[in-house]
């Protein structure tokens, strides 16, 4: 006997009335971020911690020196990194979708002017290089309209499958082509 598997978005579609309420969370930053280029920039208090616990040791304390730094080194990274993902995901961001209008936050927007919805990816410049700037834009798509002649973000903060996910629920609930 088989169980089902739930299948897991960062983003829920609720009804409302006259609304379709989009809540999501931002997508988590990858913890690659922790083994790469963040991780020189812990090296001066990595440094500054060992040197503090090994001084009492003397020439014995070399190597548990070295060994503490490279810990250090990686450990604030790593807790560095849990922290941007605890305050980036811990709030719910919500934007509602009606017949006549969309509302963003406390901005409403008229139905009539919004002339496409699309996903505005980052762009990575660099080639074979993982540095800190490709990590975070891996996780910062945006949703928007194009509202008269203006963007307006609707969802930000999104990886790349949530977003293409979410692009595509929110063309069925507009019925989008």
């Amino acid at each position: 006997m088989s169980t089902e598997v739930k299948a897991k978005y960062n983003f829920e579609i609720t009804k409302e009335r006259d609304y379709t309420i989009v809540s999501y969370r931002k997508t988590p930053i990858s913890y690659k971020l922790a083994t790469s280029q963040l991780a020189y920039a812990m090296i001066i208090p990595a440094a500054i911690l060992a040197v503090m616990i090994v001084i009492p040791m003397g020439k014995d304390g070399i190597f548990w020196g070295f060994m503490f730094f490279l810990i250090f080194t990686v450990a604030f990274g790593l807790i560095y990194t849990f922290i941007l993902n605890y305050f980036r995901t811990k709030k719910l961001h919500e934007f509602k979708i009606g017949d006549r209008d969309i509302i963003v936050g406390k901005k409403t927007y008229n139905r009539e002017h919004v002339h496409s919805f699309f996903i505005q990816r980052t762009h990575i410049t660099y080639q074979n290089v993982q540095t800190v700037h490709e990590i975070i834009e891996k996780s910062n798509n945006k949703i928007c309209i194009r509202y008269g002649s203006n963007d307006v973000v609707l969802a930000k903060g999104l990886g790349e499958r949530d977003a293409e996910i979410m692009f595509d629920r929110i063309k069925e609930i507009t019925n989008l082509k």
